[in-house]
């Protein structure tokens, strides 16, 4: 009998390799980048409002183009005919402001999610002459100065300005130390958390440059093991792992000290500035108004339920307040979309309840609403003041759907994009035309080129080599569904259905969320995942957005505070009951992944008695907020030491005993973001309440798990255990 059943195994092994090709087709081909459109992000406008640059695919040219038509209309850097140009190719580039001269850098180093270390180089656009920035090795964050004459960056923590014009080098800055002191560049928290790297910026005249510097010698250290040494032979054989150390404040722990400076040019002096509110804990972000005189600093308190903008006088060092957000619970300002005229500045608030546009006067005051309704505000794109327009995007037509809109200062709303889906814009640079990506959930990505109104002129080329090689591919449809929470708020998603003609009778099924505050996994727009994979396999696939996510007011959003994790979950049961009731549907066979909040979501969903689901992957969860960073775990669930029911109660490592299903856990081992200790503190928690598990380690990986073979790799894990496990 054993050997009778060992040749079944083997055989049911070997028939999911058989089934499995297919999908694993598809799934190189998404992993690959084969489907991968270029979209609007790799796009930068100039000055003249009918051109626009880009990279050649190859990197090897800086192309000029057409606004209307797309065409190229000039080749600015050709890399592959200047034999004695010092860059292989380019991978990144940014103009000054007159476009006279272009920042250009070639390969990258990776720091965290958003910073990297580069070689820079300055290309002269009426010389036609490129040179290196500067001898110093490795630099970050370079930008112009407003009359493209000097560019600053940042060389080992300290701040420096290249004279353009003389050769000369200033060094602003003298101490910065990795762990220790960083100037005018965002600690690991700020990049993770706030969005940014660059922590300066220039006066209009150029005359100031302020910046933000960062004491990280109090904040405690995260160390982990870097791994891969026989990928660098020519460093010769290394029998030890080296350690990577970085700074990173935990919940309730200290953050880094930061203060504010100013750098005068002309007199080559600093000083640094005293905030006006002694419970600043948090700068996430200072840029200079329209008056060289005034800079804008953003401020958070440390239980960050009220955000202040500050305007400072950089010559008299004096301070007014401008904007104060104050939350019940917490605030979370969209503070890089302020924009600011020579008479006005422009804020996304949630006085009302939901994110909308208010105007305010150049000094602060009340603020006027520009747009209102149980609707959001979900990108500001900017102002045209000669028409007094403001041009937005917002979910105003549907919880899933996206629309460009505009409105004038009378509160008279435009919607510039019809149609259902998802709707993006990039304007040219005096607001006079768009470009307008569109797509749906069923419908690969179209690009117009339209007018100020929105009128379609011209339908341009991105990407429709790719969307026809997609929609040759006869991929199953998306369907929205909606059903009720417990408590009888509505839940809404998709789902997708394998062929019918080719897998009859009740399918297993796989719930994928991501459910994390304010995020949205379902909109209406297309995306080439691997729920496409899965369908391919037999498996139904649902994903829904429960309750803590975004584009439904301040309520919905903020009703998981201090209890991360208990809706979400619940929300996830309801899901799969309302799954298991459909006809097509085993209710026997569920299973459901996520990544990092989802994985959270994942373990807590099944860390439960009456939990439907049978099978579960979790990659690079967070096992226990205690173990996650400041910035983001006290906004939702303030510090342990406040909220110690909360973290313990919501905790999957607190409830390893009581997991069900069968389980893979999944780790980047490189994780800087959700460290990989998480994982390993559960997995020993799981071996000590005596659960069986599945694991997978990826040893040089971070968070994101990137690059085409560890992709490849990880997917066709996850697809084999689904098999396995539900049996399509």
């Amino acid at each position: 009998m054993k050997r009778i059943g060992l040749f079944l195994s083997l055989l049911w092994v070997l028939c999911i390799g058989v089934f499995s090709m297919p999908a694993v087709g598809l799934l190189e081909d998404i992993q690959s980048g084969k489907f991968a459109a270029s979209g609007l992000k790799d796009i930068q406008i100039l000055p003249d409002p009918s051109r626009y640059a880009r990279l050649s695919e190859d990197g090897k040219r800086l192309l000029i183009c057409d606004f209307t038509s797309g065409k190229e209309v000039e080749v600015m850097v050709d890399l592959s005919e200047e034999s004695m140009h010092p860059m292989k190719h380019m991978t990144g580039f940014r103009f000054s402001k007159d476009a006279t001269k272009i920042l250009l850098w070639d390969e990258t180093t990776p720091l965290y999610r958003r910073s990297f270390l580069t070689t820079y180089y300055v290309f002269d656009v009426r010389r036609s002459r490129m040179s290196r920035l500067t001898e110093k090795p490795l630099q970050r964050d370079a930008d112009f100065s407003p009359d493209g004459r000097s560019v600053s960056f940042i060389h080992e923590n300290n701040l420096y300005i290249k004279r353009l014009d003389f050769g000369s080098e200033l060094q602003v800055t003298d101490d910065g130390a990795f762990g220790q002191r960083l100037h005018a560049v965002t600690d690991w928290v700020y990049e993770e958390e706030f969005g940014f790297t660059k922590a300066y910026d220039w006066s209009k005249d150029g005359t100031y440059v302020a910046f933000l510097s960062f004491d990280e010698s109090n904040v405690s250290q995260a160390t982990y093991p870097v791994y891969g040494a026989f990928r660098h032979r020519e460093k010769g054989f290394q029998a030890y792992s080296d350690w990577y150390s970085y700074r990173y404040p935990v919940a309730g722990t200290n953050n880094s000290v930061v203060s504010l400076s100013i750098y005068h040019l002309q007199t080559r002096s600093t000083r640094t500035l005293t905030l006006p509110d002694a419970d600043v804990e948090y700068i996430p972000g200072i840029r200079f108004t329209e008056q060289d005189d005034q800079l804008a600093v953003f401020t958070l308190n440390r239980r960050q339920d009220r955000f202040r903008m500050f305007f400072v006088n950089p010559k008299s060092g004096v301070y007014t307040l401008a904007l104060t957000e104050q939350g019940e619970f917490y605030v979370d300002p969209d503070y890089q979309s302020i924009q600011f005229g020579m008479d006005f500045f422009v804020s996304v608030g949630e006085k009302d309840g939901y994110r909308h546009l208010y105007l305010y006067g150049i000094h602060g005051g009340p603020g006027k609403a520009l747009t209102s309704g149980k609707w959001e505000v979900t990108q500001f794109y900017g102002v045209d003041a000669k028409a007094e327009q403001f041009y937005f995007q917002a979910n105003r037509e549907g919880l899933d759907q996206r629309d460009v809109y505009r409105v004038d200062r009378k509160g008279r709303i435009e919607r510039l994009s019809p149609g259902q889906g998802v709707k993006q814009a990039l304007f040219n640079s005096d607001g006079s035309r768009f470009l307008l990506r569109v797509s749906d959930r069923n419908t690969p990505w179209t690009v117009f080129v339209c007018d100020a109104k929105g009128a379609v002129l011209k339908k341009q080329a991105f990407d429709q080599s790719v969307s026809k090689q997609i929609l040759d591919l006869n991929l199953p449809k998306k369907e929205r569904v909606s059903f009720e929470a417990v408590d009888g708020q509505s839940i809404h998603g998709w789902m997708i259905r394998p062929d019918e003609k080719r897998y009859s009778g009740k399918r297993p099924a796989i719930l994928l969320q991501y459910s994390g505050p304010d995020s949205q996994s379902t909109l209406d727009e297309f995306k080439l995942n691997w729920e496409y994979v899965l369908a391919d396999q037999g498996f139904v696939v649902l994903s829904v957005d429960g309750r803590g996510t975004g584009g439904r007011g301040t309520a919905f959003r903020q009703q998981t505070y201090l209890k991360l994790g208990a809706l979400e979950s619940e929300d996830q049961y309801r899901a799969a009951e309302w799954l298991g009731k459909r006809p097509f549907v085993d209710a026997q066979r569920l299973g459901i992944w996520g990544w990092s909040y989802g994985g959270f979501v994942t373990l807590l969903s099944m860390s439960n008695a009456d939990s439907p689901f049978a099978a579960g992957i979790a990659v690079a969860p967070v096992t226990d907020f205690r173990y996650y960073n400041t910035v983001y775990t006290e906004r939702y669930m303030r510090r342990p030491s406040e909220n110690l029911e909360g973290y313990t109660r919501f905790s999957p490592l607190q409830r390893a005993s009581e997991l069900k299903g069968q389980l893979l856990l999944i780790h980047g081992m490189a994780d800087d973001n959700v460290r990989a200790n998480q994982s390993m503190d559960y997995a020993e928690a799981l071996i000590e309440a005596g659960k069986d598990f599945d694991s997978q380690w990826y040893p040089v990986s971070n968070h994101s798990i990137l690059g085409e073979v560890h992709r490849i790799h990880l997917y066709r894990k996850m697809l084999r255990f689904f098999t396995i496990h539900l049996k399509p």
